[in-house]
């Protein structure tokens, strides 16, 4: 019965109707403060309203699946898109890779596979991303020049996408 709900969901979304896509970061799900959680209690919102479309990238979804996630992050996530696998070329894959190293810096690159495949889907689709991570928010000049994508906070991009909201 869900997974009727979420085809039905995609189905009746039409891609002109929305403001803007975004992908979002798993750690969105559960805010560190209350800034933060108000802002993506927003974006839930406009989402709800078919005004900005909430989106999940691949890897997000792997996480999100796993037996020892909440059942609240797991809920929340159910009415969101979700990507699908991605095969990359070889300038992709050397894309990752550039990715891997400036996320990892001096740690260690399994720890930070993830969170690289998130941006780079995010790059490969053109859309921001939404986290409060703060290894990948603390590096997110470098990646941004990357990844061609913005890096925000649930609070930062609320408050871009109002502003476009309130220009149309």
């Amino acid at each position: 019965m869900i997974w009727i709900k979420w085809v039905f969901k995609i189905n009746s979304m039409r891609k002109d109707e929305f403001i803007d896509f975004v992908f979002l970061d798993s750690c969105a799900f559960d805010p560190d403060n209350e800034k933060e959680a108000a802002a993506i209690d927003q974006l839930f919102l406009l989402h709800e309203r078919n005004i900005i479309c909430l989106e999940i990238p691949f890897a997000v979804n792997e996480e999100i699946e796993h037996p020892n996630t909440p059942y609240q992050k797991k809920a929340r996530a159910l009415g969101l898109i979700r990507s699908i696998g991605l095969r990359p070329d070889q300038a992709e894959l050397e894309l990752f890779l550039k990715i891997l190293a400036a996320l990892t810096g001096n740690g260690k690159r399994e720890n930070y596979r993830r969170d690289a495949l998130h941006l780079y889907e995010s790059s490969k689709y053109m859309q921001d991303f939404i986290t409060h991570d703060k290894r990948i928010l603390r590096r997110r000049a470098r990646l941004e020049a990357l990844c061609k994508i913005r890096i925000l906070r649930p609070s930062e991009y609320l408050e871009q996408i109002s502003k476009k909201i309130q220009s149309l």
